[in-house]
């Protein structure tokens, strides 16, 4: 049989695994494979502005490969495309369901040009074009079947044109409802007239996301506040809602969270993201937290993802035995997560506050959890570097560690040949030391790659480094050896090191085998050790 005689899911199985390149060549072959391939490509956008994208999937989970990725400088070769009619007489645009162009800010002039006269799409459900822009929304003419509405500069600026009204969209389709940060000085009347105008819209939510940016922690609490008001004004219940996002700060209170539970049936939830702003009230936030973990007792049972991001705005190291209590007693509510992510933007945490930050939530879902992300703000001084100090802990915790004094292999040993002429102890310290130092400074550099204020930043990679990572070299059989306990677990990532299960083995998704350090690394680590034996 040949490939045109499978049945159409076949097809589509196909070219799902496809880079674009293939796609394309498979597309022109013939009428039948055109009719399929084209409108897969076409289905979901994403412009990536990174020079070096990461061709293919590795999980549906990680990274999906439904998106058609769109390298930089290529925006208006696709621009030109969607207003284009194909050679079998349909409309490219016809074809969108997901247009994600919120990282083309380098293209701006193009873009800005494409929207004056930009064609319908009929079947669009979501579109972002970046924020820092002043470019109009899609009105309902132009996309009438949005599932996504995003209340964001743009659209505040939009309702002014219509004098304060909101009927440039057309909320019919809406399940989703985005509050961005940052919105214009006439977000009150924009989201009194949104809310008031289109109730019915609003009972069919099925997603709420109230997010925070870095400067608008306590304006996006005040927001939540304003928008819960007014549904309790209007008496509106969200029967459907199933995905809550919110902020909470120091000025957070049981009583909105009651509010907000009396509009949300938090035992329908089955994804919760928390965005925590400490200025340094840490203790009203634990009356706080301790409230929404007593709401979610009880009602937690359906849910599956959770998110926290917790930002200390002001250094407060003093109290962060507290603020791990805190997460501690928050996220031992959960069990039989799936997905998992702790952002930490919190200044000299010690072992034992991560430990608590995050074992527990572990140890509660080890049978379902399937992706665990955790992040820490700046590694080398906040995760690493508060590490130092307890480097015997560390290796009574985790005996697996591979440090280059315990190795065999060639790499390793050429470094400990190398101090031959310095005492045991030192050299063992040196490399201890050494060892953290190297791998924080991985850590960060990983991290600045992979920006976790991006929902698509793992789509893409630079430099990957041609020696490979001393991290994976020192953590690797330790995380292998770890990471058993949990069955079911694909996904774990440490400041965007990313280690995907293969079989029954964890290894590093980006990035090439370890072969040494560089020439530079062995120097420091030589250079440590006469210093600290005091030769230097």
């Amino acid at each position: 049989m040949g490939l045109t005689g499978l049945p159409h899911n076949v097809h589509l199985e196909i070219v799902r695994h496809l880079d674009l390149p293939d796609k394309l060549r498979l597309a022109y072959s013939c009428a039948l494979l055109y009719k399929t391939v084209v409108p897969q490509i076409y289905s979901r956008l994403l412009y990536l502005s990174n020079d070096a994208v990461c061709p293919k999937n590795f999980d549906v989970e990680l990274i999906s490969d439904q998106y058609t990725i769109i390298g930089k400088h290529r925006l208006a070769k696709l621009l030109s495309a969607l207003s284009q009619t194909s050679c079998l007489n349909f409309q490219y645009a016809d074809l969108v369901i997901e247009l994600l162009l919120q990282d083309a800010e380098s293209e701006s002039k193009t873009l800005i040009e494409w929207r004056d006269h930009c064609p319908q799409f009929p079947n669009l459900v979501r579109y972002k074009f970046p924020e820092t822009l002043t470019i109009s929304p899609l009105s309902h003419l132009q996309a009438p079947n949005l599932e996504t509405l995003r209340v964001d500069v743009n659209f505040c600026r939009e309702t002014e044109k219509y004098n304060g009204m909101v009927s440039f969209v057309n909320l019919v389709q809406l399940r989703r409802l985005v509050f961005a940060g940052k919105l214009g000085p006439n977000e009150d009347m924009v989201i009194f007239k949104l809310l008031t105008t289109y109730p019915h819209a609003m009972k069919r939510l099925t997603e709420l996301r109230f997010e925070v940016d870095s400067e608008s922690g306590d304006r996006a609490y005040r927001r939540v506040v304003g928008v819960m008001a007014i549904w309790r004004k209007i008496g509106l219940l969200l029967n459907n809602l199933t995905k809550l996002a919110l902020p909470l700060t120091n000025h957070s209170t049981a009583v909105i969270l009651n509010l907000i539970s009396k509009h949300v049936h938090l035992e329908h939830l089955t994804s919760l993201e928390l965005f925590i702003e400490d200025d340094g009230g840490v203790l009203n936030l634990i009356n706080t937290t301790q409230h929404l973990a007593s709401l979610l007792r009880s009602k937690s049972q359906n849910l599956r993802e959770l998110s926290i991001h917790y930002k200390l705005a002001k250094p407060d190291s003093e109290k962060n035995h507290l603020r791990s209590i805190m997460l501690l007693k928050l996220t031992e509510t959960f069990k039989n997560l799936r997905k998992l992510a702790i952002d930490l933007k919190i200044e000299g945490l010690d072992l034992s506050n991560l430990l608590m930050m995050v074992g527990t939530p572990l140890s509660n879902n080890t049978s379902s959890l399937r992706d665990f992300r955790l992040n820490i703000d700046t590694p080398s001084e906040n995760l690493v570097g508060n590490l130092l100090n307890n480097l015997d802990d560390v290796q009574d915790l985790f005996p697996q560690l591979n440090y280059v004094y315990d190795c065999s292999c060639e790499n390793c040993r050429r470094i400990c040949d190398k101090m031959t002429h310095l005492p045991p102890a030192i050299v063992k310290e040196a490399i201890r030391v050494s060892t953290m130092m190297i791998i924080g400074n991985e850590l960060d550099y990983f991290q600045r790659q992979t920006d976790t204020s991006k929902p698509f930043a793992r789509f893409f990679r630079s430099d990957l480094g041609a020696n490979g990572y001393l991290f994976d070299h020192f953590a690797g059989s330790q995380l292998n050896s770890s990471l058993k306990v949990f069955p079911n677990l694909k996904i774990f990532e440490v400041c965007g090191l990313i280690y995907h299960r293969y079989g029954t083995e964890f290894r590093l998704l980006f990035g090439n085998p370890y072969t040494g350090l560089s020439r530079e690394s062995e120097s420091s680590v030589v250079e440590m050790g006469l210093v600290l034996s005091g030769t230097l």
